[in-house]
């Protein structure tokens, strides 16, 4: 969750960033190797990173409107 999500207007975050249904990073104690993201992980991940980038353009668009400074 990040921090903005707190303070926004919008209550109904019912997405998360997270999927637990593909999570499937469980480790155990005698596994060794270090895991390998598959091509359906770094695509989710691009998919992710887009969408935080778009909160974050909006975030500041909003702010600018709020506090910029009006031409008079």
């Amino acid at each position: 969750m990040n921090l903005f999500e707190f303070f926004s207007s919008k209550k109904d975050f019912s997405k998360s960033y997270q999927n637990t249904e593909h999570d499937q990073s469980q480790l155990k104690f005698s596994d060794s190797r270090k895991t390998r993201l598959t091509l359906r992980q770094i695509q989710q991940l691009r998919k992710m990173n887009d969408v935080r980038d778009i909160e974050k353009k909006n975030e500041v668009d909003r702010l600018k409107e709020i506090y910029g400074a009006r031409g008079e």
